[in-house]
């Protein structure tokens, strides 16, 4: 027995929830019935009034007083009910643009993960370039070194085969004719 009872408060929840969401939805896309709604329930109000009045006036068995309690009473509602629903329409803009701009940090957030890892990758990679650059610039000056060493042993051969040329002609000069004779 209690349980057919909460079901259908879900179907009148779930109904209210969709009114909600329609009437929502119409002020969202219709901006300028609000406005026109809180104008149509004063003058709905005011009629109410004048209807009790004249009412009233036809000997009718309410009073006066009953009339205008009547009157105020549905134009505290009317108004009530103009204000939260503007409200309402208020706050689920603002909800929209709270939850649009979540979504933007969110997308702001990965975005920024992603270029810390592209810098890390970056950074990795400058890393090694730099050490590739470090060797490099030692073997240039290994090679540098060495190709000095070698041209300052060819100039002390080239001065030494030179001198040792020298040599020889002298050799020649002074015992060339005793060599020439000997052949």
């Amino acid at each position: 027995g209690g349980g057919g009872g909460g079901g259908g408060g879900g179907g009148v929840v779930a109904a209210v929830a969709t009114l909600r969401t329609e009437l929502l939805g119409f002020a969202k896309a219709n901006p300028n019935v609000l406005p026109q709604f809180q104008l149509g329930v004063g003058i709905f109000a005011v009629v109410c009034c004048l209807w009790r009045t004249l009412w009233w006036l036809a000997g009718a068995e309410s009073s006066v007083a009953e009339a205008e309690r009547d009157a105020g009473l549905v134009w505290l509602l009317g108004l009530l009910l103009a204000w939260l629903l503007g409200r309402a329409v208020a706050l689920a803009a603002e909800l929209a643009q709270l939850r649009h701009l979540r979504a933007d940090q969110a997308k702001a957030a990965g975005q920024m993960a992603s270029l810390r890892i592209e810098r890390d990758l970056l950074k990795a990679e400058a890393e090694k370039w730099r050490e590739a650059s470090q060797k490099s610039m030692l073997q240039v000056d290994a090679i540098r070194k060495q190709a000095e060493n070698q041209a300052d042993e060819y100039m002390r051969l080239m001065t030494e085969n030179r001198s040792l040329q020298n040599q020889l002609a002298d050799f020649d000069l002074v015992f060339g004719s005793s060599r020439k004779k000997v052949a």
